[in-house]
């Protein structure tokens, strides 16, 4: 649930809408205000049906800075926040609608991120997770 989610550490929550649901590989397509996502299911018994409102839930540093949306599950934004520390940075992307997502980059890359950057923020289908509402 969101709730145990909350406790486990921080994560970004974010409001969706449930496309289509997979049961064999319990994966769902969801509709998010950063576009159309796969995300996998967080309950083993949970189904939901299409059409229905759920909760996606992203950790930090579940997401991956990446130059191009073209491997899917891509988060676009613009950085309001930037932060070094040590071995890593961390980030505040608002989405276009104005949704803000926590980023946490390990081991950042020698050339910093700055406020103000347009950048795609990528995350893998096993890091997005589905909750019921």
């Amino acid at each position: 649930s969101r709730l145990v989610a909350g406790f486990i550490g921080e994560t970004n929550f974010l409001p969706v809408r449930v496309l289509c649901c997979d049961a064999a590989t319990l994966t769902a397509r969801v509709a998010s205000p950063a576009g159309e996502l796969t995300a996998r299911l967080g309950p083993a018994d949970w189904l939901p049906e299409s059409g229905a409102s759920v909760w996606l839930s992203i950790r930090p540093e579940g997401l991956r800075l990446n130059p191009s949306d073209e491997a899917g599950n891509a988060f676009p934004g613009e950085l309001v926040e930037a932060g070094y520390l040590g071995a890593t940075a961390q980030y505040r992307l608002r989405l276009a609608e104005g949704s803000e997502l926590a980023l946490t980059e390990l081991n950042p890359s020698a050339e910093p991120h700055s406020v103000g950057e347009h950048i795609i923020a990528q995350a893998a289908i096993d890091d997005l997770v589905l909750l019921p509402e």
